[in-house]
């Protein structure tokens, strides 16, 4: 059996990921002396260079994989090269929001025309996209990549999973402005969780109770854990047996859907508050990463690292609603009668 393509390349992704972490981390400290900045440019530099090998590595085999790709070059003239491209039409109106973070954004979720973006310098931004100077609010408190984000149904809280195990809840009514020329400002955490042991990355807030949100951890922590956030405590910690990559509620019962990596790779249905096993969904072959729920609340769709998306009928059929037919009212019947 061949392998994919994904499969063949995953630990040059994996390396690029970890040797950007390196620079990042590395940047974040200050320079006592010019020369300890000149090694820390070296050591910069060196890492950029094993970049762009392992990076030329993956043009090569996806090259080899795909034969009649074209490998372009930077010398190229652009506008020769658009000649043979086919045209690309956009429909509706396409925006591009360049800046504010320094490296590569991992998470995404919007709270109505607010665009919150995480990213592995550890900012998150609210990007407000009705305006020009799109940042709105900035949050400041990971340490390392920004790997989930979740806003609460009402669009008061937002809460962030990051590599470095944190999980941080803000509250929007907490924001000052940074500066009395600006219209950008900075929001306070309302509270700092230290329970997880592994990066925090699947988040979900419960429909029918709006303080209470649940959060997975990763390979080394596999816990689901409940958080009331109008307290700041933990009210329950369930260990799953294996990586929290995404999190679920049923809209219309109390139910929770995990989708889990290593090592069962396979999603988990729970009743909860009991967190009783329901039902286990397996056929997997590696990490489902990503669950999507319909707009009905009742199918999932999964996208796991074996290049596969399935559709799950998990939370039951959608509820027809029957139309009720008004019967004409017969004359005088508001008026007392014998028979």
């Amino acid at each position: 059996m061949s392998s994919t393509l994904l499969e063949v390349t995953r630990a040059s992704h994996e390396e690029i990921e970890r040797l950007e972490r390196v620079i990042v981390k590395d940047l974040q400290t200050e320079p006592a002396t010019n020369k300890d900045r000149l090694y820390q440019s070296h050591r910069v530099r060196n890492v950029i260079e094993r970049i762009i090998d392992t990076t030329h590595r993956l043009i090569r085999e996806y090259h080899r994989r795909n034969l009649g790709a074209r490998v372009l070059d930077t010398s190229d003239e652009y506008e020769q090269l658009l000649k043979h491209e086919q045209p690309i039409t956009f429909s509706g109106e396409l925006r591009t929001l360049r800046g504010g973070h320094q490296s590569r954004v991992g998470a995404l979720d919007w709270n109505n025309h607010i665009l919150t973006t995480g990213g592995m310098d550890g900012m998150i931004f609210n990007n407000d996209v009705r305006v020009r100077s799109r940042i709105a609010e900035t949050y400041k408190g990971h340490s390392q990549e920004v790997c989930g984000l979740k806003w609460s149904a009402s669009g008061q809280q937002l809460a962030s999973g990051g590599n470095n195990n944190l999980l941080y809840i803000w509250d929007r009514s907490s924001t000052a402005v940074s500066s009395s020329n600006s219209t950008s400002s900075t929001t306070q955490w309302l509270h700092r969780f230290e329970e997880h042991t592994a990066a925090v990355k699947a988040l979900a807030w419960c429909p029918f109770q709006g303080n209470l949100l649940a959060s997975g951890g990763g390979g080394g922590d596999r816990c689901i854990k409940f958080w009331n956030t109008h307290t700041g405590s933990c009210v329950n910690s369930v260990d799953t047996g294996s990586q929290v990559c995404a999190l679920l509620w049923n809209k219309s019962e109390r139910e929770l859907l995990s989708s889990n990596g290593f090592t069962k790779n396979q999603l988990t249905l729970w009743k909860y508050p009991s967190m009783v096993k329901m039902a286990e969904l397996a056929g997997y072959t590696s990490r489902v990463l990503f669950m999507a729920q319909s707009p009905d609340g009742c199918t999932v769709a999964s996208a796991a690292g074996d290049e596969t998306l399935r559709f799950w009928n998990v939370f039951g059929t959608p509820e027809v609603k029957k139309q009720v037919l008004k019967s004409n009212p017969e004359p005088f019947a508001h008026v007392n009668r014998i028979r």
